[in-house]
């Protein structure tokens, strides 16, 4: 089930053109999108980097936040066990990590410093009313919203929408079958053309 959320993940953030084929095998992430067309992602919650590490083979960089120093310690580990260099990984709420580094009291590496798009993947919360303003002023062409409460969802992408980003689509996964849990993946972009 996780291959079919991360493909379509894959497919907003613009790396891959399509969703995988049901059966499809996933590719082992490598290090380091070579093309120069490759996108900057900001995995913001980033739990133990499984979003922020299958993109990575497709990034030319990811930045990934997450506030949980149990988590943050296991992204790291996965990412060197898997050999993925082009990541970096900071321990942190996203609100503040995000204001920090806007006011340059926190330095991120050269080429992290402007995201191509965000993916958000928050806790059932939501996202809090800071962390929308500061993704808002990170000016991502497109932010990835992946969230298992379309309750809070929903107002988040309200919130979003007056920080000049425009829903263009979403798409339901059902992670867990015969319940009434459902995960859902929104595009918005700050263009009304998707690519």
């Amino acid at each position: 089930m996780a291959h079919a959320l991360y493909g379509i993940v894959a497919r907003e953030v613009g790396v891959i053109d399509a969703a995988p084929r049901a059966g499809a095998g996933d590719a082992s992430p490598q290090p380091g999108g070579s093309a120069p067309n490759a996108p900057v992602v900001w995995d913001l919650y980033s739990g133990v980097g499984s979003i922020g590490l299958s993109l990575a083979a497709q990034a030319r960089a990811v930045l990934a936040v997450e506030a949980v120093p149990a988590a943050v310690a296991d992204a790291r580990e996965n990412a060197r066990l898997n050999g993925i260099s082009n990541v970096c990984i900071l321990e942190g709420d996203v609100a503040k990590v995000l204001r920090e580094t806007a006011e340059g009291v926190r330095r991120l590496p050269e080429g992290l410093d402007r995201p191509d798009v965000i993916v958000v993947d928050p806790p059932r919360a939501g996202l809090a009313k800071k962390a929308v303003s500061r993704i808002g002023e990170a000016g991502a062409p497109r932010i990835v919203y992946v969230s298992c409460n379309p309750s809070t969802m929903a107002p988040n992408i309200a919130q979003l929408s007056e920080h000049g980003y425009r829903l263009q689509r979403v798409t339901p996964v059902d992670m867990f079958p015969h319940t009434p849990h459902v995960e859902a993946v929104a595009l918005m972009s700050r263009s009304h053309v998707v690519a």
